[in-house]
């Protein structure tokens, strides 16, 4: 509790009343997750309302995959003089994302400093703080040969790849505006957020299905997404037509 007040972060402890009081040993944790290049081509194409609900799953997936409850989220956006509306529509995004994960939402905090920033400049950050019982935790120990993997797919791609996504795009920029197949274009599903799973998660931890828990990163490039499994869990999947087209 102390660390969350050195952080700045003991109003949002004191608003929550985190209830531990059945847990033997709480472990705490706060995450805090920043877009990265994948912001700066939602500024470019004003994908405001999809990098906020993106910024925000991540930071709430980062906690799950430690077995932690998310319970608070905090924004933060650093600005010029932005538009007002579109601020309050990014405040509203995140705000969603909350309710849909059964979070409070502690509000976006907003500096402005257009001496620093033009007026359709800006910077987001989300703040997710969780706590759960020590014996409750996921990690590498109760992960045993046999254990069946269960994917949960996300859309988008994950803000890792964007500096590669630019390089191509820098040699191929064309490819931006192009059409993946008669309904969709490329930019549209690179731009969508990514999706945050409390509830699956935390159903199936509770049931005391889950060993353990990592997140893909190398989706775009499959044939290495092997390399981040742990040793002796298998997993076989076929593409959509979507993703052949993505691949190539």
């Amino acid at each position: 509790r102390d660390r969350l007040r050195s952080r700045g972060l003991g109003d949002v402890y004191k608003r929550q009343q985190m209830d531990t009081s059945r847990m033997k040993d709480p472990v705490y944790s706060c995450v805090t997750c920043i877009p990265g290049s994948k912001e700066k081509m939602a500024k470019e194409y004003h994908y405001n309302k999809e990098i906020c609900a993106d910024v925000a799953a991540s930071a709430i997936n980062f906690t799950l995959q430690h077995g932690i409850r998310p319970s608070v989220l905090k924004a933060f956006v650093l600005c010029g003089n932005y538009d007002y509306e579109q601020l309050y529509m990014m405040a509203q995004t995140f705000q969603e994302v909350c309710k849909q994960n059964d979070m409070l939402f502690t509000g976006m905090e907003i500096a402005a400093q257009p001496v620093n920033f033009s007026s359709q400049e800006y910077n987001i950050n989300a703040t997710v703080v969780g706590v759960q019982d020590r014996d409750k935790l996921l990690n590498y120990e109760k992960i045993k040969e046999g254990d069946a993997l269960i994917g949960m797919r996300t859309q988008g791609i994950d803000g890792t790849h964007y500096p590669i996504i630019k390089v191509m795009l820098d040699r191929r920029p064309d490819l931006l505006h192009a059409k993946i197949d008669e309904e969709h274009f490329l930019l549209e599903e690179m731009m969508k957020a990514n999706v945050a799973y409390t509830r699956e998660i935390m159903s199936l931890q509770e049931c005391g299905y889950l060993h353990g828990a990592f997140r893909v990163h190398n989706s775009l490039f499959r044939n290495k997404g092997w390399r981040e499994l742990p040793d002796g869990c298998l997993l076989y999947t076929s593409p959509s037509p979507r993703d052949r087209s993505l691949s190539r």
